[in-house]
């Protein structure tokens, strides 16, 4: 039983613990958004990571 407890559902759904989850992530988005639009570098890198993946450009075999 020890080792399914993790996989279970919980008794109660914590809404404080997946409200602070939520904020966290709202926080490192606007973070990421500012950093876009002051720093050049970053938005270089970001954009030369997204065009590294895109389905359009990868090589098909």
């Amino acid at each position: 039983m020890a080792t399914e407890a993790p996989y279970r559902v919980p008794v109660q759904l914590d809404l404080a613990h997946i409200e602070s989850l939520l904020a966290a992530r709202a926080c490192t988005a606007k973070d990421h958004i500012w950093a876009l639009r002051e720093d050049p570098n970053y938005f270089v890198t970001k954009l030369s990571e997204l065009r590294d993946h895109l389905q359009e450009l990868l090589v098909d075999f």
